[in-house]
């Protein structure tokens, strides 16, 4: 409960949500037993007509974790990893950048393993080609959770990361793909918080997704799951190089993934309807 739960990991950013209608975020069962929405920045309000949790528990025989849908955290990340020990939160004026750009391009690109010569490099090749035989698309071997990561060799604001999808096969193996980012090398960095889950990149097609200014020195694609295979045709990350003024401490590690088969589960079902709710305060009898 640390933070009241708002350091736990992020499952989306409500980017809007039209008035009176519903809007589900699929979390791709994210692990955790408490539940957070946060609006960060100041003078803000915060009312929520109803939340629903649809997930799953877990045997506590088999496991002492209740994988259900973690944090919802609205751009927390934003902040997160400028909390310093003593709770405070450290200003803009403390830090300095250089421009955006694709800071992917200069980095050192790794991957779980490597198959067909599709070698981690090529996906950072500047070459957004997505045939697989023309020599510009990373290619793992078939294997459980396959996984690419770039360094960038310090600290970056992280704007967008851009993704290009092969074009002569298999564009799907990319559906339910996490980026993650952040500055651990835990679990080779795939512990690092979410910005984005990929839902479906169209063939040979590139789409950008939004990490609204996460930091982190490491970007990794993760594709969670049993005989998968992970190809990427270009990762491409729009960010600025971040310089510290003071030391701080980023959270970064969402502790250890639990996978569906380690675990017996019940029927998903509305889990929040029988839970506890807090909030940080309460206004106009809205509790």
């Amino acid at each position: 409960m640390e933070n009241n739960g708002n350091n736990n990991p992020v499952c989306a950013v409500v980017s809007t949500i039209q008035g009176g209608e519903s809007v589900t975020f699929q979390c791709h069962e994210m692990e955790g037993r408490y539940v957070n929405i946060i609006r960060p920045g100041c003078f803000k309000y915060l009312t929520l007509c109803e939340v629903e949790v649809n997930a799953t528990q877990t045997d506590d025989a088999i496991s002492a974790h209740i994988p259900d849908l973690f944090s919802w955290i609205d751009e927390f990340i934003k902040l997160m990893d400028l909390v310093t020990n003593d709770g405070d939160i450290s200003k803009p004026s403390q830090c300095s950048y250089t421009a955006p750009g694709n800071a992917a391009s200069g980095g050192k690109a790794t991957q779980s393993s490597t198959d067909y010569g599709g070698v981690a490099e090529r996906a950072i090749d500047s070459n957004r080609n997505p045939v697989h035989e023309i020599g510009s698309c990373s290619h793992t071997k078939v294997e459980t959770d396959p996984w690419w990561s770039v360094d960038l060799h310090r600290k970056h604001r992280v704007t967008s990361v851009t993704i290009t999808n092969r074009e002569d096969c298999c564009s799907e193996r990319l559906d339910g793909a996490e980026i993650r980012i952040g500055n651990s090398k835990e679990n080779n960095g795939n512990n690092n918080p979410v910005c984005a889950v990929v839902s479906t990149i169209p063939a040979g097609q590139s789409v950008t997704f939004q990490c609204h200014e996460m930091e982190g020195r490491y970007i990794n694609v993760i594709l969670p799951g049993c005989y998968n295979v992970l190809t990427l045709c270009e990762v491409e990350v729009n960010a600025r190089t971040f310089y510290e003024h003071k030391v701080m401490d980023p959270v970064t590690n969402d502790g250890d993934r639990f996978r569906a088969s380690q675990c017996s589960v019940t029927v998903p079902d509305n889990a929040a309807s029988g839970g506890e709710a807090t909030q940080s305060s309460t206004g106009y009898g809205g509790s």
